[in-house]
């Protein structure tokens, strides 16, 4: 367990490159990532009872299994890629432990709210009511409502499959950040996962982080061109857009694969004092060592 890292402020300069070292390390590692995300999201696809359970657990281990990758790519590495994936799927199995004491939890407040929900039934004198007032909306009546069948051709349904298959790999970071957010926060859980800190070490560190450097990460935001909002906008809004139709959602793809390489660039600045990518000349060894591992 290592406690010699600590937070430490980052100038205003630094933060401000945050975002395009991040875009730097994504196409260098957008690949890799998609490698690790497809095939998780393509069990859910094809386990849909447990896609819910399973989803919760492992969405978090697959953000560190990410960042892991976006490390490796970045650190150069010249030993076998095995050596970064084993302490990697290490911390993926600590999270995924920690998922699962947390959906335990959820699991048994969903019990309860389900077994009070069975006991509220629609009282019979305003089912017609409400009936009538649907169709008069043009809303479906609750009888007639069913589930929306796909399309019998059979590009349409596989255009539709891949589509919610990308979908999915976005739920899975999401929710991922979301797990990790409630129990560790963003910088926490490579601490936690990754360097092997205590939770409550990890969180206390995560907190100090974001005191630290808050000021400048607001100042950042403030000098930054409007230009510069430009293609995070544009991003932003076809990922909402995606919400609407699955057919979008390769925005996604990309949103899910840059959370990584953002969240280590400023880990990296933060905790290690490194603020500048290494180069990419020498990716032809990481190449190699990758093509090992996989």
């Amino acid at each position: 367990m290592s406690t010699s890292i600590k937070p430490e402020y980052v100038p205003v300069e630094v933060v401000s490159r945050w975002p395009s070292m991040a875009s730097e390390l994504w196409t260098r590692t957008f690949a890799r990532q998609a490698i690790v995300l497809l095939p998780a999201a393509a069990v859910l696809q094809f386990m849909p009872a447990w896609s819910a359970i399973l989803g919760f657990v492992i969405a978090p281990s697959l953000f560190i299994i990410c960042f892991s990758v976006v490390e490796h790519v970045d650190e150069q590495q010249r030993n076998s890629g095995l050596h970064w994936l084993i302490p990697a799927l290490r911390g993926a199995t600590r999270l995924a432990y920690l998922s699962a004491r947390m959906a335990a939890g959820f699991g048994l407040g969903a019990i309860v709210l389900f077994a009070i929900s069975t006991q509220v039934e629609l009282n019979p004198s305003v089912a017609p009511q409400f009936e009538a007032h649907a169709e008069q909306h043009g809303m479906p009546s609750v009888s007639s409502r069913s589930v929306p069948g796909t399309a019998d051709n059979l590009i349409i349904q596989f255009t539709y499959f891949c589509s919610t298959w990308i979908a999915g790999v976005t739920t899975l970071m999401l929710l991922g950040l979301l797990v990790v957010a409630i129990y560790q926060g963003l910088f926490g859980v490579p601490l936690y996962a990754h360097e092997g800190m205590k939770g409550n070490v990890a969180r206390a560190y995560a907190w100090q982080a974001w005191q630290i450097n808050l000021e400048s990460i607001e100042e950042a935001l403030r000098r930054a061109r409007p230009n510069s909002y430009r293609d995070p906008a544009v991003l932003t809004l076809t990922f909402i857009c995606s919400f609407e139709t699955v057919y979008l959602s390769f925005s996604g793809l990309v949103l899910a694969t840059y959370i990584p390489c953002l969240g280590y660039v400023a880990y990296r600045s933060i905790f290690f004092n490194k603020h500048e990518n290494a180069p990419a000349r020498n990716q032809s060894v990481i190449n190699s060592h990758f093509n090992l591992a996989t």
